[in-house]
């Protein structure tokens, strides 16, 4: 699902930070609604049938900015993030973690910034409630004071109450940030990524022995009560598009729209993400 807590403009709007040593607050709240297509990842010739849901979300996120000299700055914050998927109960989750960032200014357009991020999910599914963690590298470009450029690697992992649902990734990414008017912003993103991913089969299909088998006794509701869930090797390739537009003072609007081609020896799948929510910062 699409993390709403993310600001598409994130590198734009931190550019002009700085001058000011000491610690400066910095919060936003917001709300969204979306989509999400085939959340069980069923390819063409999967026996299971691919069934997505609709999403509400809220997120809050505050912290200090500080600088470290005059070509260091230096993030810490906490987060909330909720999600409700009405039609797969298991997906709903309320999430809290810490966020901490250090950008380095290695010429006056081209900075490194590593992320590190670290918390724990509560699912509607107690077997995916999971703590989790990431660690985020990359370069952010300025060729002009109104487009951004960024190219990175990610490393998420994620320990599950089922280990099942315990999964590793490897992100590759890139993307392009332009400002096309006053508080008027445009994304496009690319990410490779790989690592396991949570696949289904009804239980009639489960043989004994067999790595599906391992998830059999795992029940989950609705439609996951079902199927079983079990892990296997993926490759995606995600792109997305994203937007947003200042309405008032410091509320915004963004919409974002995202494609996932994946494949893994359990088929081809592809998922579809719509997205549209309503911040305000502080």
């Amino acid at each position: 699902m699409t993390s709403a807590a993310v600001s598409v403009v994130s590198a734009l709007l931190l550019a002009g930070i700085g001058g000011d040593p000491g610690p400066r607050f910095q919060a936003s709240v917001g709300a969204g609604a979306g989509y999400d297509s085939n959340v069980d990842l069923a390819s063409a010739g999967s026996n299971v049938a691919s069934f997505g849901t609709s999403t509400a979300s809220v997120w809050a996120e505050a912290g200090f900015a500080f600088d470290l000299g005059s070509s260091t700055r230096l993030y810490t914050g906490v987060r909330y993030d909720g999600v409700d998927a009405f039609d797969a109960s298991d997906l709903s989750y309320s999430a809290f973690g810490a966020d901490f960032s250090v950008t380095r200014d290695l010429t006056d357009w081209l900075a490194l910034i590593v992320t590190p991020t670290a918390g724990y999910a509560l699912y509607g599914d107690p077997a995916r409630s999971a703590v989790k963690a990431s660690v985020r590298a990359s370069l952010r470009a300025y060729p002009w004071s109104w487009l951004a450029l960024r190219a990175g690697y990610e490393r998420a992992q994620t320990w599950a109450a089922d280990d099942v649902f315990s999964l590793g990734t490897n992100r590759i990414l890139a993307g392009v940030e332009a400002r096309l008017a006053r508080r008027s912003y445009l994304a496009l993103a690319y990410s490779l990524s790989s690592g396991d991913q949570v696949f289904y089969q009804p239980e009639s299909a489960v043989a004994q022995g067999s790595p599906q088998a391992r998830g059999a006794a795992h029940r989950g509701a609705g439609r996951f009560a079902t199927i079983v869930p079990y892990k296997a090797a993926a490759t995606e390739n995600t792109f997305s598009l994203r937007g947003e537009q200042g309405i008032w003072k410091e509320l915004y609007f963004t919409a974002s729209y995202e494609y996932t081609l994946g494949s893994s020896q359990e088929g081809d799948y592809v998922v579809h993400s719509f997205f549209g929510s309503v911040g305000y910062r502080f």
